[in-house]
C-alpha cells in the first residue's frame, strides 16, 4: 500500500507544482528520493559483500550497549560524590 501511494506521489508529482515551475524540475525534484534510494540499495550491497560481519548486525543491538566493540572504549560507570568523598 505504501508502495502504492509513494508510486502515484512520483508520477503525480507535477501537479504539486506551481504552473509556471521549470519544466526540469518536474523530473529532477521526484528523482531526487528514487536517487537516495538507489544509492542505499548499492551501499547495503556493497557492504554485505566487503564486511559481512558489520551487515549481519544491521539492526540489532549489542547487549553490552550500543558502541562498536574495539572503536570506543566503554564508558566508565559514573560515581556519585558520596562515594567519591569517602575514599579520600
Amino acid at each position: 500500500m505504501l508502495g502504492a501511494v509513494l508510486a502515484v506521489l512520483l508520477v503525480n508529482f507535477d501537479a504539486l507544482l506551481a504552473p509556471d515551475t521549470a519544466a526540469y524540475l518536474r523530473w529532477l525534484l521526484p528523482a531526487i528520493p528514487v536517487a537516495a534510494a538507489v544509492v542505499g540499495l548499492v551501499w547495503g550491497l556493497v557492504l554485505k559483500s566487503v564486511r559481512p560481519e558489520a551487515y549481519a548486525r544491521i539492526g540489532r543491538v549489542a547487549e553490552d550497549g550500543l558502541h562498536e566493540p574495539g572503536l570506543h572504549p566503554s564508558p566508565e560507570p559514573e560515581q556519585d560524590a558520596w562515594s567519591a568523598a569517602g575514599r579520600r
